[in-house]
């Protein structure tokens, strides 16, 4: 009898310890195994600095001074590039028939078609901006936005250069503001990061709104109430109305930058702009 109920405890530690390692197993499998998050599509090979997708799936590589536009459905390519407007530090490609390109060491902002035909050109040298401007973002309202840096001001300006809406100076606002790396207008509201002191929001004419408490963040999406951005080998989805975040292992490590197309995932690698399907759900 007595042996009996040892062999009948063995059994039930053995299929206890079976179920544990198999748990520990699965758990492993998720957090290590990407597969299980990811699908590999496809890859653009290039050795682009950044991209941009705009709203109807067409990329955008900045790559040696040069944008290149590809049509992923047809393979269609367009490029632009002037060798006496440098290379860019951004490209806005939220309005896909005005997509505005900045360079920020020459103080020069191009606005291009939807074939990359430049259409206008204004420059710090034609006295068209009253400080050389730091930032600058399209705006769906009317005009585009720029940064100031010696005013510590945004300005909303339209093309017949008259000034829509002004900021008052950053250093006026209760929080502390630094330096702004990247900024976007969306939904009718503009974002600001400051990548020391987190990301600032103002309505389209200028009045500040509220502060998001996410540091360390540069170039970053707004998808509903998520900022989206990448780390290295992380994509991240900041809920700003909840103040929640979720962190997802991404199927390459160092990265330069990500998009996130739902549901698709763009990750510029040193290899290229790789592709892949998202399995899992993010929203």
């Amino acid at each position: 009898m007595w042996m009996k109920y040892l062999n009948s405890r063995k059994a039930s530690i053995n299929r206890k310890s079976g179920l544990l390692i198999i748990a520990i197993g699965f758990f492993i499998f998720i957090a290590f195994n990407t597969n299980a998050q990811f699908s590999y599509e496809s890859i653009i090979e290039t050795d682009a600095s950044f991209f941009t997708i705009d709203p109807l799936d067409n990329i955008y590589l900045a790559e040696s001074g040069a944008i290149i536009k590809i049509n992923e459905s047809t393979g269609e390519r367009s490029n632009f590039s002037n060798p006496l407007y440098g290379s860019f530090d951004i490209i806005d490609s939220s309005d896909p028939l005005n997509i505005l390109a900045f360079s920020a060491s020459l103080g020069i902002i191009t606005f291009l078609d939807k074939n990359l035909v430049e259409k206008e050109t204004f420059s710090i040298n034609d006295d068209f901006f009253k400080e050389r401007p730091g930032l600058a973002c399209n705006s769906r309202l009317e005009g585009f936005w720029v940064y100031y840096p010696e005013l510590w001001q945004f300005s909303r300006i339209n093309r017949k250069n008259q000034v829509l809406t002004t900021t008052l100076p950053m250093h006026n606002l209760e929080y502390n503001f630094s330096e702004p790396c990247f900024m976007i207008e969306t939904d009718s509201r503009l974002y600001v990061s400051d990548y020391e002191n987190g990301i600032f929001v103002f309505d389209v004419f200028g009045g500040f709104l509220f502060k998001i408490p996410l540091k360390n963040v540069c170039t970053f999406q707004v998808l509903n109430n998520y900022i989206v951005y990448f780390t290295k080998n992380q994509l991240c989805l900041y809920d700003f109305f909840l103040h929640k975040e979720s962190l997802i292992l991404l199927p390459e490590a160092n990265i330069k930058s990500g998009f996130l197309n739902y549901p698709f995932v763009y990750l510029l690698t040193k290899q290229g702009l790789k592709k892949y399907y998202t399995i899992i759900e993010l929203f």
